[in-house]
Formats: structure tokens, C-alpha cells, sequence
């Protein structure tokens, strides 16, 4: 059994909330028993940092999207979105958009278990993500916003591993990485650039080189990179 509520212009949005969500639309069908709901038109979501102890109905801990703040609250905008409240899974749709802080998501589909905190996202995907790494001149530590694109985006929180697959393309503090497939490994603290891995068709701008190849492999502990298939074009 559902019900289906639906704002009126006396009323504006409907408003649906439990411990975990906070969901505003026009439109919010919700499944009687249970934690479903499927909401519509102007969708506004917002995530909240899961309380200590926390745990969906099959008893695995809740979850932030680990390539966020544990800690602070999450935003997000889309056409739909469709929630299960027992696993803590959601899907935004349609001119999806996934934020905190300078962290951001944005493509037409934007799923996240939160069950694990593994998060993906298709149909041509953009992403902007807090990172640190070395400055290769002061040797310091610097905070930065990491630019990615590609037509899939998947990150699993068990690796600390975002990739980015089809088109895909990462502008870092360490250079410009196109390729078929782009890999960034993170700390554990989530932000330290740990590793990059790319393959097919690899290009690499510095500030003053452009390395062509097949395979890329960057090691921030070595901070060395080696190419496979290597053309320098100074």
C-alpha cells in the first residue's frame, strides 16, 4: 500500500522527514509500512551525518558518502528522487546535483548506498572533490578542489578509490589526466592524494610537458610517475 501527497499552492512543498533524510518536493508517494519513498518535481534532499550507532534495518551502519565529511550534512537537488529507508539507498534523477562544502556532484543520475558510503553516478558526470596533496615547489601540504569528468563515476569507500570511466578527465594539483579510464586512490583521512592510475589514450599536461601513453602510474609517497608508451612533446 502507498500514499501519495501532493503540495498545493496554499501549502507549497510537501515535506518528509526521519532520521536519516529530509526530503522537500511538489509530489512524495511513500509505501505503508515500511521507510519508501518515491518524490517528485523540485526534489531537495538533504542527508544528515549518521548518529552514533546508526544502522539500516538489516543492521550494517549508516553512512555519509565517504568522499564527504562524516560529520556535516549533505544537499541535494534533482528532478526525482527515490529513497528506501530500510537499506538507506537513494537515487536522484534528472538534473542531479550532490553537495558539501566544495565538494560537489552533479550528473542525471546520482545513486549512494549508504549502507557502505560507496556512491555512482552516470550519464555524463562532473565532480569537483577536496584533496590534498604536496606542492612540488614549497613541499607543503596544500588544500585543493580536484576537477573530474567522465561519463561514469564510481567511488568505493572500503578502497578510498574514485574512478571516472568513458571521456573521462582529472585536473589535480599534480597535472591534467585525460584517458578512457582515470583512477584516483585517496588517504585514509579522505583527502590525501595517495595514488592516480590511468589507461588508454593518456594524456598528461604539466606546466611544461605534455606526456602521450597508454598507461599512467602516479605514487605520491615517490612522487614519481612513470608512463607506459611514452611521447614527450615539450
Amino acid at each position: 500500500h502507498g500514499i501519495t501527497v501532493v503540495a498545493t499552492p496554499d501549502h507549497g512543498a510537501v515535506l518528509v522527514e526521519d532520521e536519516r533524510v529530509k526530503v522537500d518536493a511538489v509530489r512524495i508517494n511513500m509505501t505503508l509500512p515500511g521507510h519508501k519513498l518515491v518524490a517528485e518535481d523540485g526534489v531537495t534532499t538533504l542527508l544528515k551525518p549518521a548518529k552514533p550507532g546508526a544502522t539500516t534495518a538489516s543492521g550494517s551502519k549508516t553512512k555519509i558518502p565517504g568522499i564527504m565529511q562524516q560529520d556535516q550534512q549533505v544537499n541535494g537537488k534533482s528532478d526525482k528522487l527515490t529513497y528506501n529507508g530500510d537499506t538507506s539507498a537513494m537515487e536522484l534523477s534528472g538534473n542531479a546535483t550532490l553537495w558539501q562544502g566544495d565538494t560537489k556532484i552533479q550528473g542525471p543520475v546520482i545513486q549512494i548506498d549508504g549502507s557502505t558510503g560507496n556512491l555512482s553516478a552516470s550519464g555524463g558526470v562532473r565532480s569537483w572533490m577536496v584533496v590534498q596533496d604536496t606542492n612540488a615547489e614549497t613541499k607543503e601540504q596544500e588544500r585543493s578542489v580536484a576537477r573530474g569528468v567522465g561519463q561514469e563515476m564510481a567511488y568505493d569507500d572500503s578502497l578510498r578509490k574514485v574512478t571516472y570511466v568513458k571521456e573521462a578527465n582529472l585536473v589535480s594539483p599534480q597535472g591534467d589526466v585525460k584517458g578512457n579510464t582515470v583512477v584516483l586512490f585517496l588517504g585514509a583521512n579522505g583527502q590525501d592524494i595517495d595514488r592516480l592510475h590511468a589507461v588508454g589514450n593518456v594524456t598528461f599536461k604539466e606546466k611544461d610537458r605534455i606526456t602521450v601513453g597508454e598507461e599512467l602510474n602516479y605514487s605520491a609517497a615517490s612522487e614519481e610517475y612513470t608512463m607506459a608508451g611514452t611521447k614527450d612533446k615539450l
